[in-house]
């Protein structure tokens, strides 16, 4: 299932549930059959594959259940939803255009009476409908205007409930984003000071007339506290642009070199760091990507992975292509994550602390993001003995990840 069918699919349920939480929809029912005599009503969603009982009043015997599913198109209902317009049948056995329709004859359907379930934006939902093994006299003025009423009633509940589902989600936001607002500010706060007051100190020895040897050593350490301070502030500003922007996007995409690319970030990694980094790199086609952006999330997973590794052990690159896919994994030796926080390891401000320090917390969100922009993903697995954070991303002609070709 595509995403966009599974998005359709959750909002087709959602629609079902509104209609069942409605109290007056059973008054709806009770009023339509009272005033046709008719022993079936029911207020059913329409899509273009489905017609869906979502509410059912059955005297009849018709042996229809909330919940019930029907081919769209074998349906009555369906003429409705194309056209929009009620449709109204007193005896299906004399009418020239429905008298063979087959489900209304294996059904034993003499009466049909449905119009139009629309939301206050124009949209089509459904039908209000009525039926009956028996014929009734249906083609009157009163009946279909308190048809077409009692559908607009049934609308505007559902818009209501929309309305209401649309502003406990805004507060759940709001909320969310103080939340987020709150730790944004204390997390600044407290991870620029470190280097902040390295450079403050470096400023005050250099001031006061150090010595030459010592001298090399301060202007290393500031160098130092300046890139830790430019990482904080380049994740800070990825973040916003996550955040606030829909998401990183990936700019400038080639089809790149993709073990040229693992191995400058390993040498500048290993370099700054003075950590030991295995890799082992199979024959990897063309990637189309944007170079600089996955050359951040490999850097990022490196020296993650460098940080929370057991000291003294190297940690593990491995890249290959397969299926389709690429495949880029980063392992460690060293203290599993607890199960409680690998699902949430890609999200903003989670800081994994060793030896009592923690980064912003926000380095794997900015990975996750950039995976999502080359519809790839990550995923984390961490054992006693290794913790493996692996990217997959679709070979040129492949379809995203969770996509049918």
């Amino acid at each position: 299932m595509s995403s966009f069918d599974a998005e359709y699919q959750a909002a087709t349920e959602q629609d079902i549930r509104d209609v069942r939480a409605i109290p007056q929809v059973a008054e709806v029912l009770d009023v339509c059959c009272r005033l046709t005599g008719m022993r079936f009503s029911s207020v059913s969603r329409l899509t273009d594959k489905e017609w869906i009982a979502c509410q059912v009043l059955d005297d009849a015997g018709l042996n229809i259940k909330s919940g019930d599913r029907v081919p769209v198109d074998d349906t009555l209902c369906n003429e409705v939803r194309r056209c929009h317009e009620s449709l109204v049948i007193e005896d299906l056995a004399t009418d020239e255009r429905y008298a063979n329709d087959a489900l209304a004859n294996a059904m034993g359907l003499k009466s049909y009476i449905s119009v139009p379930i629309r939301r206050r934006d124009g949209t089509f939902f459904g039908t209000l409908c009525a039926m009956d093994r028996k014929a009734r006299s249906l083609k009157n003025g009163a009946t279909v205007e308190t048809f077409e009423l009692l559908a607009e009633l049934v609308a505007s509940q559902l818009d209501a409930r929309s309305r209401l589902r649309k502003s406990q989600t805004n507060l759940v936001d709001e909320r969310q984003t103080a939340r987020l607002r709150e730790q944004f500010i204390a997390v600044v706060g407290h991870d620029l000071r470190n280097p902040l007051a390295s450079l403050k100190a470096g400023i005050r020895m250099l001031s006061g007339g150090a010595r030459e040897e010592q001298r090399t050593l301060v202007l290393d350490e500031m160098q130092k506290a300046a890139h830790r301070m430019e990482s904080i502030i380049t994740n800070l500003m990825d973040f916003a642009r996550g955040r606030l922007g829909g998401g990183i996007k990936a700019f400038t995409v080639n089809d790149v070199d993709i073990t040229t690319i693992i191995g400058g970030v390993v040498n500048e990694v290993s370099a700054a760091t003075h950590a030991s980094i295995d890799t082992e790199i199979a024959a990897i086609p063309p990637v189309t990507c944007d170079p600089q952006r996955i050359g951040q999330m490999i850097s990022n997973l490196v020296a993650n992975a460098v940080q929370h590794g057991a000291e003294g052990r190297p940690v593990k690159l491995t890249a290959g292509a397969g299926d389709g896919l690429l495949h880029i994994a980063v392992s460690n030796e060293g203290k599993p994550i607890p199960p409680e926080r690998l699902g949430n390891l890609f999200l903003p401000f989670e800081r994994p602390q060793k030896n009592g320090e923690g980064g912003l917390g926000l380095g794997l969100y900015i990975c996750d993001q950039i995976a999502r922009a080359h519809d790839g993903r990550l995923r984390a697995v961490s054992r006693p003995e290794l913790t493996t954070i692996e990217f997959t991303m679709p070979l040129p002609g492949e379809p995203a990840i969770g996509q049918s070709a």
